[in-house]
């Protein structure tokens, strides 16, 4: 199984079934910690990663846009989609079929 991100200790992989990401629980702390919004500072609690994980991946279902229900693992997403809608990311295996209606023509640039 290729994992992705190793080098940022969030990892990311996927079987046949499923996308999964991997959180060790120091860097999830470290990253609260070291938030840009946390202006008091706030820390979390001696032995207390594993419940805070639980309190993160609890609330990572949350609804945060009443207009269409999404919550902040659809936003997550969201962004990874309009990179790729953007032409930010390019889709080099041709998995993606864009649906602007125009075909492709590999040949076209010998013209």
């Amino acid at each position: 199984m290729k994992k992705f991100g190793v080098e940022n200790e969030i990892t990311t992989y996927v079987n046949e079934k499923s996308l999964f990401i991997e959180v060790p629980l120091n860097v999830l702390k470290t990253a609260f910690e070291y938030s840009p919004e946390n202006y008091d500072e706030s820390v979390i609690g001696n032995k207390k990663e594993v419940a805070f994980a639980e309190l993160i991946a609890e609330h990572l279902h949350d609804e945060v846009d009443s207009e269409d229900g999404a919550n902040h693992v659809h936003r997550m997403l969201d962004g990874v989609f309009n990179e790729i809608f953007e032409g930010n990311i390019f889709d080099t295996n041709d998995i993606i079929i864009f649906g602007d209606g125009y075909e492709y023509d590999d040949d076209e640039d010998d013209e």
